[in-house]
C-alpha cells in the first residue's frame, strides 16, 4: 500500500507541462490516468488483501470449533478422556 500512495505522491510532483527544446508536453491527462491507476492497484491489493485475511478467518473459526467440539465431549470412559487429552495436546503445539 505505501508504494502505491509513494506512487501517487510522485506523479503529483511532475508539473503540467514539460518543455523539451521547442516542444511543451501537456501531463495533465497523463498524471491523471496514472493516478487513477495507482488507486485502482490498491483498491484491487486492498480487495485482495481482505479475501486473503477472511479465507484465514474462515479457517482459524472452523479450527476453533473443531477443537471446541472436541473438548466438549463428555468423559465416559477411559477412551473418551484419550480422545479429549489429545485434543488438548493439539492445542498446545
Amino acid at each position: 500500500m505505501k508504494s502505491f500512495s509513494f506512487t501517487e505522491e510522485e506523479i503529483d510532483k511532475i508539473g503540467s507541462s514539460i518543455i523539451i527544446g521547442a516542444m511543451e508536453l501537456k501531463t495533465d491527462n497523463l498524471n491523471d490516468d496514472l493516478k487513477n491507476w495507482a488507486k485502482e492497484w490498491k483498491k484491487q491489493y486492498a480487495q485482495d488483501l481482505h479475501k486473503r485475511a477472511r479465507s484465514q478467518l474462515d479457517a482459524l473459526t472452523d479450527q476453533i470449533k473443531s477443537v471446541e467440539t472436541k473438548l466438549k465431549k463428555d468423559v465416559v470412559h477411559i477412551d473418551s478422556l484419550g480422545y479429549v487429552m489429545e485434543a488438548l495436546e493439539n492445542i498446545r503445539e
